[in-house]
């Protein structure tokens, strides 16, 4: 019988296969998110060092789920921070983002479909899910640790909204 451990809030039990199923889809979510900026910041150079910043810290998020697998209770402990439909969700953003990425691929965005984009990115599921868990206080020892490892790679939204009206990009709405 496979080792179970409790899922998320309170969802029945789930086997460590669908755990790392859900954090593989997670992290895949951040390395295509990188994907995304990487081509922002080869499509923009006015902006690219910002961009660049955005694709390390996504491929970092991506390490850091990565991380996570290595052990089953840190796994179980992790994922029940997120809400228990978290792999479906991850799903369809992985979904949508491929499709922006090919989209991109194809055509390179301008500075203002770029930021309106991120906006898009930086709001989806995982996204918010993600800096969520950064940001709550928490009693887990575990959970602390990974916030602080991940305390500067925080924030993207407020960062792409803040350098989008800086430069006069975005406007006021973001």
């Amino acid at each position: 019988m496979p080792n179970r451990v409790n899922c998320v809030g309170d969802c029945s039990m789930m086997n460590y296969e669908t755990i790392r199923t859900i954090l593989d889809a997670a992290s895949e979510l951040e390395i295509l998110m990188a994907d995304i900026y990487t081509i922002f910041a080869e499509s923009l150079p006015a902006d690219r060092k910002f961009w660049e910043q955005m694709a390390h810290e996504e491929k970092n998020h991506a390490a850091l789920i990565r991380s996570v697998e290595s052990s089953q209770d840190m796994s179980a402990e992790f994922l029940a921070s997120f809400p228990r439909d978290i792999l479906e969700e991850n799903i369809k953003t992985r979904e949508w983002a491929t499709d922006v990425y090919i989209r991109f691929s194809r055509n390179r965005p301008d500075r203002k479909t770029a930021f309106k984009a991120a906006v898009e990115i930086e709001t989806s599921a995982g996204e918010v899910h993600y800096q969520n868990i950064m940001s709550k206080n928490v009693d887990s020892w575990f959970i602390r640790v990974f916030q602080e490892l991940n305390e500067f790679d925080r924030d993207h939204l407020k960062r792409v909204n803040s350098y989008a009206r800086e430069h006069k990009i975005l406007g006021r709405q973001g």
